[in-house]
């Protein structure tokens, strides 16, 4: 039998998606919001909406020609590295988010 157990939330999601959370984005909902340096797209819900898969973050960067779509289990972000924008969205957060080994 193989191992059917749940594959882990990746660092980054689980940063920024902390963050909106503190940010007052309700549970389940397309949310929008921005920090000094990202604007941040969330749709948690089921449905595409605004050309932006189910449970998916799009990161737009507001300065440099940077940006990332990400979902719960990896995603793709361009620009900085992915060490650089954990440590923007940590660096927001009440309590930083820790990867776990």
């Amino acid at each position: 039998m193989s191992d059917q157990s749940t594959p882990p939330v990746g660092v980054l999601f689980a940063t920024i998606a902390c963050w909106a959370v503190e940010q007052g984005m309700p549970s389940r909902s397309f949310w929008e919001g921005e920090t000094d340096e990202w604007n941040v797209t969330i749709n948690a819900t089921q449905e595409m909406r605004d050309g932006i898969s189910p449970m998916h973050i799009h990161l737009q960067h507001k300065t440099y020609m940077a940006f990332a779509v990400l979902n719960a289990r990896g995603g793709a972000i361009t620009g900085p590295s992915e060490d650089e924008v954990i440590a923007h969205f940590n660096g927001l957060l009440k309590e930083p988010v820790e990867a776990v080994a």
